[in-house]
């Protein structure tokens, strides 16, 4: 049986001219294949900002039309992610990217993070130690009474207790604080600019007062819902020989899995708030509805990186510590007195605490980052924001980006860009 063929003079059709593909483009590559080979390599296309986007974050079609000849773009990268929709594997690479970048900034608040939780932290370990280490010299404490033993719990819980509270606070502070702080970092490493410990801090005048309101805010409704769970505690105490003791089980049981949920689902769909009070300097209210329209349709993708990128930190961070508190042990002195074996204790306590802490501290910070690089791919997607960073950074003088550079492309883009957050309202 014969192969129909064309007619004379025409020519053969091709049924993968002109097909779509997520950035607008027959070939992401940005070259043609019809394009001649030339010594070393293919010849790229200059630059030009990406337009619409097809797909769920995009009512827009492609801009190519049937009986057109397809244009080949390729996405500018001015700085550390190409300007179109991002991948997963643009998120991983953009997080080291703006690391490599922005080093002081990233570890300057690791490290405050780190200080002031290890310096909380070890005040009440150091109290909590003195105290153990008086009670043990006092007399008649190798048969103490019963009163004893309560008095040295109840001071060891309080001590404990303390310095444990007190470094979950900070703890959540230097959190929200981070994904404020970092989210500028991503975003102005996105168009080439390079941002300093100093000026993280400066440019977030403006932001602090919302930022704490929101804290405020988390720790209304943590309160309510631990007031909560505590008294469905308590009605299980005082009905332990009742009937309604199961129903109060039952009942805890329910709440907790159902507020953790609830919980997840609500951390995801607000996890670009932090983000958005530090880059656009609106109020937390305003802050959680643009959170929760921009990842809109997008939570189970949001959801998956965060755990994976999660995941792969929870590893690393453990491979590091998981060694130090094995290692601490070898340099307990088995023939120390009581007194001796106290400090030796705090002292090693204090050192695997503090590097523990810091090393936490910097995979929330990798994190934080995520979450900026999350805000400029959903505005890209849904608001066409990538137009806007290509043009602040041919504003700024930045030149497209090598993927592994770390190199500034001129001397004079700090001054030019020093107050520079793209996204922010222009007063």
């Amino acid at each position: 049986m014969s192969t129909p063929q064309p007619p004379e003079g025409s020519e053969p059709s091709n049924p993968y001219v002109g097909s779509p593909n997520p950035y607008g483009s027959p070939n992401p590559y940005g070259v043609t294949p019809s394009q001649p080979s030339q010594p070393g390599g293919y010849q790229v296309p200059p630059y030009q900002p990406v337009g619409a986007y097809p797909g769920p974050y995009s009512g827009q079609q492609s801009g190519h039309h049937p009986g057109q000849q397809p244009v080949f773009v390729q996405a500018s990268r001015p700085g550390t992610i190409p300007l179109r929709p991002l991948t997963l594997s643009d998120l991983l690479e953009g997080i080291f990217a703006t690391l490599r970048r922005n080093p002081g900034a990233v570890l300057g608040i690791s490290a405050v993070a780190a200080v002031a939780q290890a310096a909380v932290y070890m005040v009440g370990i150091y109290a909590l130690f003195s105290t153990l280490g008086e009670n043990m010299m006092t007399p008649g404490m190798d048969d103490p009474s019963d009163e004893q033993i309560f008095d040295l719990l109840a001071t060891m819980a309080t001590w404990g207790g303390t310095s444990f509270g007190g470094m979950m606070v900070l703890s959540v502070f230097f959190t929200l604080l981070a994904q404020a702080v970092l989210g500028i970092v991503a975003v102005r490493s996105a168009v080439g600019v390079k941002t300093t410990f100093g000026q993280t801090l400066r440019l977030m005048r403006g932001s602090w007062g919302k930022l704490l309101l929101f804290m405020l805010l988390l720790a209304v409704i943590t309160t309510v819902i631990m007031a909560i769970f505590v008294g469905l505690i308590v009605w299980a105490v005082f009905s332990w020989q009742d009937a309604s003791f199961g129903v109060a089980i039952v009942t805890i049981l329910l709440f907790g899995f159902t507020t953790f949920m609830i919980g997840i689902w609500l951390t995801i769909k607000f996890c670009l708030t932090t983000t958005l009070i530090g880059v656009e300097q609106i109020g937390p209210l305003r802050a959680m509805g643009r959170s929760w329209r921009l990842t809109g349709g997008a939570w189970w993708r949001t959801f998956g990186i965060v755990l994976l990128v999660t995941l792969i930190l929870g590893i690393v961070t453990s491979v590091i510590t998981t060694p130090l508190s094995m290692i601490s042990v070898m340099f307990f002195d088995e023939n120390a007195s009581a007194e001796e074996m106290v400090q030796q204790t705090a002292l090693l306590t204090a050192i695997q605490t503090g590097v523990s802490i810091f090393v936490s501290m910097f995979a929330q910070c990798l994190i934080s980052i995520l979450y900026g690089l999350f805000y400029v791919d959903y505005r890209m997607r849904r608001e066409g924001f990538d137009r806007e960073l290509l043009d602040i950074a041919t504003s700024v003088g930045a030149e497209t980006d090598d993927r592994f550079s770390t190199r500034l492309n001129a001397q004079t883009l700090d001054s030019a860009a020093d107050d520079l957050v793209p996204g922010r309202p222009r007063s």
